[in-house]
């Protein structure tokens, strides 16, 4: 193999040691979650833990930015569509604490290192072929500096809100530890931290096509450099 060949196939050949180490973990992570088991709160004592329960605020009132509605927390963001990389424009999220509550007690939930995998409660648009904005989202955006006009023009912005109801019945799976009298759920480490509605998107039935992707990707580089070299 000349010096130009080996200078080639070396950063192939880290490549696909990378995406075959990546695809190692993603399957010890799944194994190791697909073992965990739903509990109930009052059987927590520490370490990763999966449960189920409804949500519950604390002694406070929140309301949706864009409709005023009440809800125990809301994500939302404004992008202007027509830059580059879809430049967010605005951007709001709540900060007060969020907790789960089941028969048998309750957990705090620190939203701050959180997946939170919940489809948008509001989603629109303004810009050519699209339906435009409401008047209420209209008048947030203005009241926020955003305005949906640029001179005689209109923006082309996209809109996307996502809020948790309370009383709404979610799935959290992250670590917890207990401080006192109160239990917390916090990311930790490597450990996933997920809140979301449906389990099968905290446990899916396998771990592909993340999992497959990055094994056959490393494979095929592998097998490239191998070829390079014997040839």
């Amino acid at each position: 193999m000349s010096n130009v060949e080996l200078t080639f196939s070396l950063p192939l050949a880290l490549g696909a040691a990378l995406m075959l180490i990546h695809a190692g973990i993603r399957c010890k992570n799944w194994l190791v979650v697909r073992k965990i088991k739903t509990t109930s709160i009052a059987k927590l004592t520490g370490g990763i833990a999966m449960v189920r329960g409804r949500v519950v605020n604390g002694n406070y009132e929140l309301n949706s930015p864009l409709t005023g509605k009440p809800c125990a927390f809301f994500h939302l963001q404004v992008r202007d569509r027509a830059v580059r990389g879809n430049l967010i424009v605005h951007e709001r999220r709540s900060r007060l604490p969020l907790y789960i509550e089941d028969e048998s007690g309750r957990a705090r939930l620190e939203l701050a290192g959180a997946r939170l995998d919940f489809p948008p409660s509001i989603s629109c648009s303004a810009g050519f072929l699209a339906k435009g904005l409401s008047n209420n989202v209209k008048e947030y955006l203005n009241k926020m500096g955003v305005p949906a006009r640029f001179w005689c023009l209109q923006r082309d912005l996209g809109c996307r809100e996502t809020h948790i109801l309370p009383g709404e019945h979610i799935y959290v799976l992250g670590h917890c530890a207990r401080i006192g009298e109160q239990l917390y759920f916090h990311r930790s480490g490597r450990h996933p931290y997920i809140i979301t509605k449906q389990r099968g998107t905290i446990v899916p039935k396998s771990p592909v096509p993340g999992w497959f992707i990055s094994a056959s990707g490393g494979l095929y580089l592998l097998l490239f450099v191998l070829l390079m070299h014997f040839n």
